[in-house]
Order: structure tokens, then C-alpha cells, then sequence
């Protein structure tokens, strides 16, 4: 029994160490939101459960602090690469609270196929506070429990 619970304890602290590296890389190291006088601008972002291919889908619906739920400002925009780039720049952004949805085919890059499957991400953030906006499988785990 304590064998069992030895190894348990192993694999969750790899399990840990393993998230907060991976949270750790779904930024990036200068920061794309900006404060300015009317609100929140954000320089580019990135849509990711492999990169999301040229052309996908990406939407940023402004929330409503109290409820977060959509405001009625909605922004759509489209990957610009095969990376999963997506441009906001001149973009204002008066919310604080903002979701960003992306759907769209990706790259496999264990396969080095596009999926065949449409994928779609969903990310909730906070202007004041995150650095980077971006959509991956972490936003989209972490959306549903906020």
C-alpha cells in the first residue's frame, strides 16, 4: 500500500511540474495587451491545439464583468498563417473581460497532416492583468471552470 502511494505521489508531482511548464510556455516573453486611453489594445495572438491552419475562425466577444457574459461588442478575425496567428492590432478593446473563440483545422504535428476534424477553442481573459491573449487546449479547459 505504500509502494501505491509513492508512485501515486510521483506521478501527480510530474503531473504538476509538467502544467506549469506548459503554462509557462503558452505565453510569451514581451507582453501584446496595452493600455491606452480608451481601453485595452492587444498586437497579435495565437490559436493553438496544434497551430490552427491559414484562414481559421477567430472571434473576441467583450463580457460583462459581472456576469460574464457577452456584451454585445464582437471582433472576428482570421489565423494569418500556418502557426496559428492571428492580428488585432488597431483594434480597442474597452471591456476588461474578453472571450476569444477559434475554430478552424490544425496542423498535426506528430502526423505533419491537417486534421481532418475541425477543432474549437475558447479563452477567457483578463486585460488588466495577462500579457498575452492567446487560444490553446489550456484557455480551454481553464474557460469551462471559470
Amino acid at each position: 500500500m505504500c509502494r501505491n502511494q509513492a508512485l501515486f505521489r510521483a506521478a501527480i508531482s510530474t503531473l504538476l511540474v509538467t502544467l506549469s511548464l506548459a503554462l509557462t510556455g503558452c505565453g510569451n516573453d514581451g507582453s501584446t495587451v496595452h493600455e491606452v486611453a480608451d481601453g485595452f489594445t492587444i498586437d497579435s495572438g495565437l490559436a493553438q491545439k496544434g497551430p490552427l491552419i491559414r484562414g481559421s475562425s477567430v472571434t473576441i466577444n467583450a463580457l460583462s464583468t459581472s456576469t460574464l457574459k457577452p456584451s454585445g461588442a464582437s471582433y472576428n478575425f482570421q489565423t494569418n498563417n500556418n502557426l496559428g496567428a492571428f492580428d488585432r492590432s488597431g483594434t480597442v478593446f474597452t471591456s476588461l473581460l474578453i472571450e476569444t473563440t477559434a475554430s478552424g483545422y490544425y496542423f498535426n504535428e506528430s502526423t505533419a497532416k491537417v486534421s481532418k476534424d475541425i477543432v474549437m477553442l475558447r479563452g477567457i481573459s483578463d486585460l488588466r492583468t495577462d500579457r498575452a491573449v492567446n487560444v490553446n487546449v489550456l484557455t480551454q479547459i481553464e474557460s469551462a471552470r471559470v
